[in-house]
């Protein structure tokens, strides 16, 4: 996943922006994108609607720009937008303009992994956890739809199948036409 990224900023010219949506416990900002805004390869901006990973995020990675936030408050244009298993969690009557509101901030390259598999229905529950006492989402997306939507916002799209940590992820590499 991360060498779509890579590959990506191998032919930039100059430090890109990057924006995470559901940055979460900061896995890959940890794994990957500290070290490439620490190197100047990018510009690094997370966004998460949790209080508890906003704070966490600041407190464990002073300096960083971690944002108290979601898709739709995205403030601006950036090269790169990123998110993994984010999209699913959210109510199924966000999906699209979350999703648009991602599209519309890339520049260039939007990168999305989904954990959940495409369906024409949402199958939908609700689930509480600690850090979620209100409970949250797990669902799957429909493909055309989806498809639909990034063809509408002008990128062209690959779909890549990997495995992370044993699970199947699929990956939409969406590069602006």
């Amino acid at each position: 996943m991360y060498g779509i990224l890579d590959e990506h900023l191998t032919h930039a010219k100059s430090p890109q922006s990057l924006v995470e949506v559901g940055f979460g416990s900061c896995i890959d900002f940890r794994d990957h994108f500290r070290h490439l805004h620490d190197v100047s390869r990018i510009v690094y901006t997370g966004y998460d609607i949790t209080e508890h990973f906003v704070r966490y995020a600041r407190a464990e990675y002073p300096g960083y720009d971690f944002r108290l936030g979601g898709f739709r408050d995205l403030d601006g244009l950036y090269d790169v937008s990123f998110t993994r298993h984010t999209l699913q969690h959210l109510n199924p009557a966000l999906l699209e303009p979350s999703l648009r509101a991602l599209l519309r901030a890339a520049r260039a390259l939007a990168i999305i992994t989904w954990r959940t598999t495409p369906g024409r229905e949402h199958l939908v529950w609700k689930s509480k956890s600690k850090l979620r006492p209100e409970g949250g989402w797990v669902n799957t997306y429909d493909k055309k739809a989806v498809l639909g939507i990034v063809q509408d916002e002008g990128f062209h799209c690959e779909i890549r199948d990997c495995t992370s940590s044993g699970e199947r992820d699929t990956i939409y590499v969406l590069e602006r036409e």
